[in-house]
């Protein structure tokens, strides 16, 4: 069975990304994995995911501090019209 990456549609995702016509929302990490913390298995409202553990895949998933400065602070600043920090 193919990767996510090797499917049709992420192709196309991935086309629109590098041409700068597209934001893509990073969330719910927590709900589509299925080994638990950090990577956490699918689960009820009930049982919420601890957000530093969360934090801290996202290190993994992003081991580059640029990839993760775009991610945390550029995007939003550009998305959303914030002022940029200091």
């Amino acid at each position: 069975m193919p990767t996510c990456i090797e499917h049709e549609p992420h192709a196309i995702l991935r086309g629109f990304i590098d041409k700068g016509c597209t934001w893509v929302k990073l969330s719910g990490a927590y709900s589509n994995t299925g080994i638990g913390p950090p990577s956490y298995p699918g689960m009820p409202d009930s049982n919420k995911p601890d957000d530093a553990l969360l934090f801290d895949l996202l290190s993994d998933e992003a081991p580059d501090e640029v990839i993760r400065h775009h991610i945390l602070m550029h995007n939003p600043q550009v998305l959303y019209g914030f002022a940029k920090s200091a």
